[in-house]
């Protein structure tokens, strides 16, 4: 009796097993990596200096985070040319989860318009939660002859240009947020940049400047804020209006959170996407935000990158009408 011959495994078939079992793998490298990560604590890139508004409830977001889900964090502070630093050396970490970025949107919505060349877009990016909103304020010396925001604009329409505001720098927020408000009400103001807020506090205390455009860290007691860009009172500022109630058109906060580098798994995105909202939802981070001043705002991923992108259109457009060129 003859019995039929085995075949051998040719080229086609041994590539078909191998492929097969690179696959299986790969899946079940990415299920452990899934269910074990983080295995160990997690870089997050401050892009700005150690003592600021970022840093500060940077830290405190990730004190809140490690409390209610045992993930840990360190920080690192990486700052230089507006925050661009540190997204830069996030484009260049390898997107395994271990190496994030805590920072305002500005270097996504505004320095794309501002920088001729950039070592990166925002697409290089992957949002992963709203945590804080820096609301911005017009603020005056306590001593100041305005008692209101409109005796303030009043006085701006009688004498065009000659009521002066300071900000941090040319194109800074501050400067897009005061001007863009400017022309939303008619007015023209007289824009002072400094390189500190230190100085401007000075300007602004000795009279030499009428008030300032300023986050809330900043704002709030140095200086008299007469009202805030912002749709709701902050509960740390209960008598300060807000320009909605006042009937005045609004400008963007700083959009203030959590970055992954583009390719990071979907599942380790997950994870830091529940993790985030469990820790900005947290007593103990809203009690820190008040503590600092500061606006707890959760926002999902999907609604974090749709916040960007508005606030983008709108630094080009102010950007495009005070005729700032990119250099």
């Amino acid at each position: 009796m003859k019995f039929p011959m085995k075949r051998r495994a040719g080229p086609t078939s041994r590539r078909s097993v191998i492929t097969t079992v690179l696959a299986l793998s790969m899946v079940m490298a990415t299920g452990v990596s899934a269910q074990t990560y983080p295995s160990r604590p997690i870089q997050v890139i401050v892009p700005y200096t150690a003592g600021g508004n970022t840093d500060v409830m940077a830290r405190g977001f990730l004190e809140a985070m490690q409390a209610t889900t045992g993930i840990a964090a360190i920080v690192s502070n990486r700052d230089g040319a507006g925050g661009t630093v540190g997204f830069s050396l996030l484009k260049a970490a390898k997107p395994d989860g271990y190496t994030l970025v805590f920072s305002p949107n500005s270097p996504l919505s505004s320095a794309p318009h501002l920088m001729k060349s950039l070592p990166f877009t925002p697409a290089d990016f992957i949002p992963i939660c709203g945590v804080f909103e820096n609301i911005f304020a017009i603020a005056v010396a306590p001593g100041s002859r305005y008692d209101s925001l409109r005796s303030l604009m009043d006085e701006a329409r009688r004498r065009p240009g000659a009521v002066s505001f300071g900000t941090s720098g040319v194109a800074s927020v501050g400067h897009l947020a005061g001007e863009g408000f400017a022309r939303k009400v008619g007015l023209t103001f007289n824009h002072i940049p400094f390189r500190g807020e230190a100085q401007m506090h000075a300007q602004i205390l000795g009279g030499q400047i009428d008030f300032g455009l300023l986050g809330m860290g900043s704002a709030v007691g140095v200086l008299r804020p007469l009202a805030i860009f912002s749709d709701k009172r902050l509960p740390f500022l209960p008598d300060v209006p807000t320009t909605a109630e006042l009937g005045l058109p609004n400008v963007p906060p700083g959009y203030q959170g959590l970055f992954a580098p583009k390719g990071t798994p979907p599942e380790i995105v997950a994870r830091l996407s529940q993790a985030c909202e469990v820790a900005t939802r947290s007593a103990q981070f809203a009690a820190y935000g008040t503590n600092n001043k500061q606006k707890v705002a959760y926002s999902s991923a999907e609604k974090f990158a749709v916040q960007i992108a508005e606030d983008s259109e709108y630094k080009a457009r102010v950007i495009r009408e005070l005729g700032i060129k990119p250099e």
